[in-house]
C-alpha cells in the first residue's frame, strides 16, 4: 500500500458471493415473489448470510451496498409502498 500513488486507491471492492450462490439467492427472491411475498433488503442479506455461511464461507459480509449491487445486478426491483 506503501507504493501506492496518493491518488488511487487500493483494495476497495467488497466480498462478493460466489456466481452460484448468487443464482441461488435470485432463485429464493423469485420464488418468494412468485408466492406474492414481500421481499426486503433485510431479507435479502440474511438470506445470502445463511447461504454464504451453509457453503462455509465465513468471511462474506452482506452489507447494504453489497444488496444494492446484487439487485442491481439480477435486474430486480423494489417499490415502496
Amino acid at each position: 500500500i506503501a507504493a501506492m500513488p496518493k491518488n488511487k486507491r487500493a483494495c476497495r471492492s467488497g466480498k462478493v458471493l460466489k456466481p452460484e450462490m448468487e443464482n441461488r439467492l435470485h432463485g429464493w427472491v423469485t420464488e418468494k415473489r412468485s408466492r406474492n411475498r414481500a421481499v426486503a433488503v433485510k431479507d435479502i442479506k440474511l438470506e445470502a448470510l445463511r447461504i454464504a455461511l451453509e457453503d462455509g464461507d465465513e468471511t462474506f459480509c452482506a452489507s447494504s451496498a453489497w444488496a444494492q449491487g446484487f439487485i442491481k445486478r439480477k435486474g430486480l426491483s423494489f417499490r415502496i409502498r
